[in-house]
């Protein structure tokens, strides 16, 4: 992108950004169960991530852009790169009012939680999706609901303990 041509360009609210497509579950609402035989399940270069924040740069000049959200059809935390990666968006997190991660909580560790509560992440929404198992196994597709309850008490925990200052949505649905 060249620095002449961003006068014509607004410059983004949010930027999302799918470390991996790579996902754990297999949800009655989303669009992954089928497009994950026809796509090949990838996970972020770091010459990409890269690529897109030397772009941001070029917008952010005196206005921090609002929201950084690590997002899409893939989990985050099987990202095989996720420290790796976390440590980058921590080093431009100056860029960013906020730092958003969505996850489905299944493949939530001990590691991963310590990461992100040690990072710049300011706000995390947690996709439980349902009030117990039975309707948790309808709408996700597999039997995870204890596992991702454990997950979240354990990151809550942490959370407080460690003293960081994050919102932490829950999304549940009407079940």
């Amino acid at each position: 992108m060249h620095t002449a041509n961003l006068e014509n360009i607004k410059k983004p609210w949010i930027i999302n950004i799918e470390l991996t497509n790579a996902c754990n579950l297999e949800c009655c609402f989303c669009d992954h169960a089928a497009l994950k035989k026809k796509m090949a399940i990838k996970y972020m270069d770091d010459s990409l991530l890269k690529k897109v924040f030397s772009d941001i740069e070029e917008y952010e000049h005196d206005n921090k852009i609002y929201e950084l959200g690590l997002v899409g059809l893939g989990e985050p935390t099987l990202d095989k790169h996720f420290e790796r990666h976390i440590e980058f968006i921590n080093a431009h997190a100056y860029m960013f009012e906020r730092i958003s991660f969505n996850s489905n909580l299944v493949s939530l560790r001990k590691k991963h939680a310590d990461i992100l509560l040690a990072s710049r992440i300011n706000a995390y929404t947690f996709s439980v999706n349902a009030s117990g198992r039975e309707a948790y196994l309808k709408m996700m597709g597999k039997n995870k609901f204890d596992a991702v309850i454990e997950n979240l008490k354990y990151f809550l925990t942490r959370l407080k303990k460690k003293g960081v200052k994050a919102r932490v949505d829950i999304q549940l649905l009407d079940s």
